[in-house]
């Protein structure tokens, strides 16, 4: 990736800089990890409710066979916050069978 893109991405999300979070960016500066958090939940509900006042909106949350609790605490409490209505379509591998048994 290109140096210029993270500042692209960052100066694009404006007063929601902290989302550049969940695509690997340091935008927490010197916020405590849960404060970070917190801010991240925040923002999604923000950028959500607002999209979703306009006009329909679909989730679509992907690999959840690889997502880390964190991840998906932040996708509960976002879609859980929201006042306008959002779909989330959550897309997922089956878990494989380790024991051995058939089923």
């Amino acid at each position: 990736m290109r140096a210029t893109r993270p500042r692209r991405c960052t100066s694009a999300s404006g007063p929601r800089e902290i989302l550049a979070l969940a695509l690997g960016l340091d935008t927490a500066g010197e916020l405590h990890p849960l404060a970070a958090r917190d801010s991240l939940h925040d923002a999604w509900v923000e950028l959500l409710d607002e999209l979703a006042a306009k006009r329909p909106v679909v989730v679509l949350v992907e690999d959840l066979h690889y997502r880390a609790y964190n991840n998906l605490a932040t996708v509960h409490t976002a879609l859980g916050n929201l006042e306008e209505a959002v779909a989330c379509v959550p897309q997922g591998a089956p878990t494989p069978n380790i024991s051995g048994s058939g089923s």
